[in-house]
């Protein structure tokens, strides 16, 4: 059951990315609401990823900020992350 919980999360993140580029601005925010009721069970890339998506860059620039050294490298690996490269390094 637990690990069911942790997939929801992680699957409502996604889908709070997937929301925004398809243009439904109100399904996303649901989703990211659901997923950060449970943010310890999602992957901080994809949280950054689904946070940047709608519109809160700080808050996702701050979560990228925590990561570990050697995960680091998928921000520049992982092309969600496109638009917040400039401003993470920058900043």
């Amino acid at each position: 059951m637990a690990a069911m919980r942790e997939q929801r999360a992680e699957a409502e993140a996604l889908l709070a990315y997937a929301y925004v580029q398809a243009r439904q601005p109100a399904e996303a925010r649901r989703a990211l609401a659901i997923a950060l009721a449970d943010r310890r069970d999602v992957s901080s890339v994809t949280l950054a990823a689904a946070l940047d998506a709608v519109g809160n860059r700080s808050a996702a620039i701050r979560l990228l900020r925590k990561l570990p050294p050697v995960l680091l490298a998928q921000i520049t690996l992982d092309p969600r992350l496109e638009n917040l490269r400039r401003y993470f390094y920058s900043t």
